[in-house]
């Protein structure tokens, strides 16, 4: 059993709230091209300020195929409507290379460059800049997310009008994940993707497209914090930035850091359950202002709070002490996974109403016979 993760997408700034139209005022927003935007360099390369400005406030693809403003990745997270986009190959000389696709409504792309680009100088020397195993890594990232029970958190690098001064990240908002995929392949000839191989460091260069579609339940289940509607006020009136102050979530616990970096990382439980009550004190906050009309986002949060705990459970670390057990019955420690969370999923299942899990799972362990229905790791059965 595969232990549910949640999702970090790092977004761009847009001037409208990500709703798949174009900025109201693409030459005022620098911050969407910024060396701590989201794929700064992209952005910044060809962002082309006097067409948006021509089309401001329209569909984001209304321009296309001509031009399609290239924060589309994040620009539509929170679209009512769906989307025509092109993806074309980031690589210099490789433009030609295209793969039309559409984002439905409440869609977004990201991508984790943390685990599909190597870091290493040994990792390099064996690999090159790809790892040979690149499309694997994707779907086990993907595998560890679950529709309806991830929760996909957004959020802005440093490149932003409400925290670039701290230089912290900060976060938008979240929904529950709807689905997630990837958006297929750029189309190579052999000996032309032969020759880009052979050159240094590229032998395993891929074919895939590095953005997964990201889907959430935003509409009817998501929040997002109205940050774009304070600074409007704070422009009328400087005063009431202490009001934004009041409403900003900004990742600075040395325990959520890691989770925002790399574009796209997992979360715990745990991590989950903290950004989560950091974004409902922040509505609380919003609800007392009265600066935008508030819906119900406070019980949207509570849902998803609750689902959490459900989920997460009195004993999160239980199936870790179990794999603990099974490589310790061996002699050592370990850190591979040894079937602890199937054993524990298996004895939760089964648990009669009110009956403790840990002291359920004691009694298991000290015993010498196994309950019927209780489905043992592979490792455990081959040693009964």
């Amino acid at each position: 059993m595969t232990k549910l993760r949640h999702l970090t997408v790092r977004m761009a700034w847009h001037d409208a709230g990500w709703d798949g139209t174009v900025c109201r005022n693409p030459n005022a927003n620098s911050y969407c091209t910024g060396s701590h935007s989201l794929l700064s360099d992209r952005l910044a390369r060809n962002k082309n300020a006097e067409i948006e400005a021509a089309h401001a406030g329209k569909p984001l693809d209304t321009a296309m195929p001509d031009y399609l403003p290239p924060c589309y990745w994040t620009s539509a997270a929170f679209a009512k409507s769906p989307l025509k986009v092109m993806h074309q190959h980031p690589f210099p000389g490789l433009e030609d290379k295209v793969i039309k696709g559409k984002l439905p409504a409440n869609t977004s792309l990201t991508w984790p460059f943390r685990l599909t680009m190597t870091h290493s100088d040994k990792a390099r020397k064996k690999q090159g800049k790809y790892f040979a195993d690149l499309e694997g890594r994707v779907d086990r990232f993907m595998g560890r997310l679950a529709p309806d029970e991830s929760i996909v958190f957004f959020y802005l690098n440093y490149d932003n009008p409400v925290s670039a001064e701290e230089y912290r990240y900060t976060l938008v908002g979240c929904a529950p994940l709807k689905e997630v995929d990837t958006t297929g392949k750029y189309k190579f000839d052999a000996a032309k993707l032969a020759k880009i191989r052979s050159g240094g460091d590229m032998q395993n260069f891929p074919t895939l497209n590095w953005a997964m579609s990201v889907s959430t339940h935003f509409a009817k289940r998501g929040v997002r914090l109205p940050y774009q509607e304070y600074l409007a006020l704070i422009e009328a009136d400087p005063k009431a930035e202490s009001k934004l102050d009041e409403i900003r979530v900004l990742i600075q616990e040395p325990a959520l850091v890691p989770g925002f970096k790399y574009v796209s990382e997992q979360l715990d439980e745990d991590q989950c359950l903290a950004l989560l009550y950091k974004l409902r004190r922040a509505f609380e906050a919003v609800e007392r202002h009265g600066v935008v009309k508030t819906g119900n986002e406070l019980h949207r949060l509570d849902a998803m709070i609750e689902a959490t705990w459900r989920r997460r459970g009195l004993y999160p670390g239980l199936a870790a002490v179990v794999d603990q057990l099974i490589h310790l019955s061996d002699g050592d420690a370990g850190i591979e996974l040894s079937g602890g969370t199937t054993l524990v999923e298996s004895v939760r299942s089964k648990l009669k109403p009110k009956e403790d899990l840990l002291t359920r799972m004691l009694t298991l362990l000290n015993g010498t016979s196994v309950p019927k229905g209780i489905a043992l790791p592979r490792f455990l059965g081959q040693r009964q």
